[in-house]
């Protein structure tokens, strides 16, 4: 799953996109991101796939697919680590696998998530980057991500990435971040 910021080819200038799967089935929004906080959520529920932005459904899909996950998760770049590169911020990343948290229209959090039940969670509340879901994923930054203090949506820090080969990856394939077939949540701050 992929999400980046559209250049008005695939949907409005500076709306979201996201790839939701190996058949290239894209959801998008409308509005125009760049330069705020914006809350998206991806959500899988009962062979339903659903994107939203800032709490409101944006669109919706079928989607089946088996996201049997052959490499390390990866956040800040496209699922194959090779295009996409995020320019910008991002703070309370979390995936909760087995459960769509939301399934219909939503406030965003006000607070920092819970990391309860998830499978990976990068709060972005302190100077590190880590994963604070207590599953033991190993996060390794490549290029020049870094915390920054620029720009925060809670706590003192968020992640910074240049747009220009930074990304963060799990150190392995963890059996954890495998969603398969089965309900999940990927949901997080972006700027």
């Amino acid at each position: 799953i992929s999400i980046y910021i559209s250049n008005g080819t695939d949907a409005a200038l500076g709306a979201l996109v996201v790839i939701a799967n190996a058949n290239s089935s894209r959801l998008h929004s409308t509005a125009d991101v760049r330069g705020q906080w914006t809350h998206v959520a991806i959500a899988r529920e009962s062979g339903t796939i659903r994107f939203f932005v800032n709490g409101s459904l944006a669109s919706s899909a079928s989607d089946t697919t088996n996201y049997n996950a052959t490499g390390p998760t990866r956040v800040g770049v496209s699922s194959t680590g090779q295009s996409n590169y995020w320019l910008g911020y991002v703070a309370d990343a979390r995936f909760v696998k087995g459960t769509a948290v939301y399934t219909a229209a939503f406030t965003p959090p006000t607070a920092p998530l819970s990391s309860s039940g998830s499978s990976l969670h990068i709060k972005g509340t302190d100077a590190s980057i880590v994963d604070k879901s207590q599953v033991s994923n190993n996060l390794k930054l490549v290029g020049n991500t870094t915390g920054s203090t620029t720009q925060i949506k809670y706590g003192n820090s968020s992640i910074y990435f240049d747009g220009v080969g930074d990304y963060l990856t799990s150190a392995t394939t963890s059996e954890t971040m495998v969603l398969g077939t089965g309900d999940f949540t990927i949901e997080c701050w972006l700027y």
